[in-house]
């Protein structure tokens, strides 16, 4: 008798450590702002993309879920095989604004591992400069 009631705790107690860690996992509201593409940074081969937002301040992205290719903000060189790429961001990016939906989500640190925030972009459309437009319709 020992024994089952022995299992039948552990499949409890695995059960709710398993819904526990999907309580832990839950996803926040995406948020859609306007931003304006500023520059690119890369530190040992991991790429940032860096905006400023309406207020002025820079906002730094460093985990996508969109192909980054497909933007062109920066084009890649290595000098050898033994060496990291590159990294020269496109002046013709730096400017334009761009519509960026992105979530906060909670993951553990990659060196303390302490719970930390990331955001991770999930979609950015290239947004027509107001100025471009104005002068389009006068046209």
């Amino acid at each position: 008798m020992k024994i089952k009631h022995l299992v039948v705790f552990c499949i409890l107690a695995a059960m709710t450590f398993g819904f526990a860690q999907e309580d832990e996992k839950e996803e926040t509201d995406a948020i859609t702002m306007y931003m304006v593409f500023v520059d690119v940074n890369a530190f040992e081969g991991d790429v940032s993309l860096i905006f400023e937002d309406a207020s002025g301040e820079d906002v730094w992205f460093d985990h996508f879920d969109v192909d980054l290719e497909q933007y062109d903000f920066y084009s890649t060189t290595v000098k050898d095989e033994l060496s990291l790429p590159e990294y020269t961001v496109n002046a013709d990016k730096v400017g334009q604004i761009y519509e960026i939906t992105y979530v906060i989500e909670t993951v553990e640190g990659e060196y303390s591992g302490e719970p930390e925030e990331i955001m991770i972009v999930k979609d950015m459309v290239l947004k027509e400069h107001p100025e471009k437009e104005v002068e389009e319709t006068e046209k």
